[in-house]
């Protein structure tokens, strides 16, 4: 019976396609296990090529964080205010707010409606001369900022839109380069705070990294 005996190398093959099926299962649902905070640390950085998510308690997700560009190409001078690029992410049940961003480098921070409202405020070119003629916000405009229970909250000053509410980092300490990185602390008055590392882009161009959504769980996705 030649069909007999061909039998048990096509069973040996499809047990092994099993096995790998099966092994890619596993690696799938702990990776959705992951994902979904099931083994969530208090904070988790990830890097991207022009950007960095950043992982906060089990509910809130910082997608696409960083800096952008300079208008001339070349840097952020010292006592400009910069704008930042991100979507603040709440996975969880309640609404939480972002109170507070910290760090050695920069004065304070602040928000604006959109791109019109905040242009004042930002140094055309990035040089020294333009931070040095723009003017300082005042500090009544840094309001926290409220992120709905699963829902998302976008900024970004020129690529992302005209309508996007706009993020500046304000009272630059010291020049500040594409590729380069400042150390930020965000702090949300539920999930707790997180610090990283945050990328300069080196373009213009659209991010590269991916931006998470709410997750229908109440975790981060």
């Amino acid at each position: 019976m030649t069909a007999g005996v061909a039998g048990h190398p096509v069973r040996r093959r499809r047990l092994g396609r099993g096995l790998v099926v099966a092994g890619a299962a596993a690696s799938a649902l702990l990776a959705s296990a992951c994902a979904a905070g099931q083994y969530a640390q208090s904070a988790y950085e990830k890097e991207s090529l022009d950007g960095t998510n950043v992982r906060i308690g089990s509910t809130i997700t910082l997608g696409g964080l960083a800096i952008e560009t300079p208008g001339d190409g070349i840097s952020w001078a010292a006592g400009s205010n910069v704008p930042v690029k991100v979507v603040l992410v709440n996975s969880g049940q309640q609404a939480d707010r972002l109170t507070s961003i910290t760090s050695p480098s920069i004065t304070g921070w602040t928000t604006y409606a959109n791109a019109a409202a905040a242009s004042a405020y930002l140094a055309p070119g990035g040089s020294a001369s333009a931070a040095s003629s723009a003017p300082s916000p005042s500090s009544s405009s840094s309001n926290p900022v409220t992120v709905e229970a699963h829902s998302s909250v976008q900024f970004g000053s020129s690529a992302t839109g005209a309508t996007n509410r706009v993020l500046l980092l304000t009272g630059l300490k010291g020049s500040l380069a594409p590729g380069a990185t400042i150390t930020l602390t965000f702090t949300f008055a539920r999930a707790g705070s997180a610090t990283a590392n945050v990328p300069v882009q080196l373009t213009h161009d659209a991010q590269s990294s991916v931006i998470p959504g709410p997750s229908a769980t109440g975790q981060a996705g």
